[in-house]
C-alpha cells in the first residue's frame, strides 16, 4: 500500500511572469553567471528556466536583467528537466523576501 502525500499549500500566491534574469550559480569555490528567465514569481520565491545544471540546496543569486539590478539571494528547492535538451526549471526560495 502506497501513501500519497498532499502538497503543502503555498505560502504566497505565484504570479505568471516571464522576466529575463541573470542567475549566478555557486559551486564550491566558484560562481558562474547564466542567462535565465522566470516562469512565475512570488514574494518568497520564483520558478526559473535556464540551461544550467542546479541541485537542491545550492545557493544562487537572482539579478533582473532590466530595471533595478538588485541581487536577490536564494536557494534551489527543486529541479526539473523539461522537453528541450539542456534546459530545465528550478524552484528558487528567496532567503529574505
Amino acid at each position: 500500500m502506497s501513501l500519497q502525500r498532499k502538497p503543502l499549500p503555498r505560502q504566497t500566491e505565484r504570479i505568471p511572469a516571464e522576466i529575463p534574469i541573470q542567475l549566478i550559480v555557486r559551486r564550491l569555490f566558484t560562481q558562474k553567471t547564466h542567462s535565465a528567465q522566470t516562469v512565475d514569481i512570488s514574494r518568497s520565491g520564483a520558478r526559473v528556466r535556464a540551461a544550467v545544471q542546479m541541485s537542491p540546496g545550492q545557493s544562487v543569486q537572482v539579478v533582473p536583467s532590466e530595471g533595478v539590478r538588485r541581487s536577490i539571494e536564494g536557494r534551489v528547492v527543486w529541479v526539473n528537466r523539461i522537453s528541450a535538451p539542456h534546459l530545465g526549471e528550478a524552484g528558487i526560495e528567496f532567503m529574505q523576501p
